[in-house]
């Protein structure tokens, strides 16, 4: 049985992509963890004032914020506009198969007074580039990921907003380099980490330039001719989902899923889409950690969780394959089952997994 090596503080195993750990065997997320708690935010409260005071009477929008109508968006929408009394335009690429909680909490949100753009990219065109990037990179909604990077910037561009306010930089968050926690203005290169050099391009033999539309993002030229400035929310403030979730509940009426998400024991994250549960047990299959654990290590660093306690429920559900949304995947990616698990067979590590029919073995343990 092979050991991953993980964080001595969190759960976070070394096969994280661009993952470190220091002497101490602590990764880069606990690191920053550490390093918030001594921060001057104040100083950073300072940059954010000026940044605003640059764009504020601009356009008829100073911001412009994505949300899903989940916790975290909202949470940064309300503090732009209620905190900093900006008139903001929020925006949500739609996402296939959606989750009807999803839906109802996104209505939610924006009948509290927030404008939104509510965007659907040409669905043949998602629907073909997500199952190319299953089938090939084990990606099931890379569509979704490149509308969501290029329709933003281009929204902004079109209406002339001059900042683009996400949530957290995850890789900063989560585990991932570094070099990017110490800026607050993100460009070109930061989208190339996200979607690994995926480019629209790539799919002019199957559609037309007018079809890919909004996964073609403006030109670097026109982004710096049009002076938007892309940054992220947690650069700003300490970033804390739990914090969200309670004001998001507490303002805009947010559920949950009913009793919790498939593979994990939290019921108040990304219930937009069912790829989403596809998404992390193929992260699962790739790199041995799932949605649990990667749920598990925010709450241990926020002392909400012991490690002991999370490893219980990494054991319990971190494996767990979303069943229930088997034949929506099938019919999606217009595939058999038997094509199906030849994909996620493909896409596992060999070095973690060997298979047994559809089941997955493992052949590590996390500790």
């Amino acid at each position: 049985m092979k050991m991953l090596k993980t964080c001595s503080v969190c759960l976070m195993p070394e096969t994280r992509p661009r993952m470190t750990f220091d002497e101490r065997g602590v990764c880069s997320a606990c690191q920053w963890h550490e390093e918030k708690k001594v921060l001057d935010w104040s100083k950073r409260e300072s940059i954010i004032k000026e940044l605003l005071a640059q764009h504020r009477g601009k356009g008829v929008f100073a911001c412009l914020v994505p949300v899903s109508g989940g916790k975290d968006s909202s949470y940064v929408a309300y503090v732009m506009k209620e905190r900093y009394g900006l008139n903001i335009l929020t925006l949500t690429i739609r996402p296939d198969l959606v989750i009807d909680i999803g839906e109802s909490n996104l209505d939610r949100f924006i009948s509290n007074g927030y404008e939104n753009i509510r965007l659907s990219p040409n669905p043949n065109a998602i629907r073909k580039i997500n199952k190319v990037g299953f089938v090939e990179q084990g990606r099931p909604f890379i569509g979704w990921q490149m509308a969501v990077q290029a329709a933003i910037l281009k929204i902004a561009h079109l209406f002339g907003i001059g900042i683009i306010m996400y949530g957290e930089d995850g890789e900063t968050e989560y585990g991932g380099t570094s070099e990017f926690k110490d800026k607050h203005v993100f460009g070109f290169k930061e989208i190339e980490v996200l979607l690994e050099n995926n480019n629209w391009r790539k799919y002019l033999d199957f559609f037309s330039e007018t079809e890919l539309f909004w996964l073609k993002p403006p030109s670097a030229k026109e982004i710096e001719e049009s002076g938007i400035c892309y940054t992220h929310w947690s650069f700003f403030e300490n970033w804390d989902s739990y914090k969200h979730e309670k004001l998001a509940i507490d303002k805009f009426g947010l559920q949950g899923a009913e009793g919790r998400n498939i593979g994990t024991y939290s019921s108040f994250a990304q219930n937009d889409t069912k790829l989403y549960s596809l998404h992390v047990y193929l992260m699962y299959l790739k790199f041995g950690f799932g949605r649990c654990l990667q749920d598990a290590c925010i709450d241990i660093r926020h002392g909400r969780l012991t490690r002991e306690k999370g490893l219980e429920f990494v054991k319990l559900y971190d494996h767990e394959f979303p069943e229930k949304h088997l034949p929506d995947f099938l019919e999606y990616f217009s595939m058999s089952k038997e094509d199906f698990f030849d994909v996620l067979k493909k896409c596992s590590n060999p070095e973690l997994f060997r298979w047994e029919g559809f089941t997955p073995i493992p052949l590590f343990e996390i500790r």
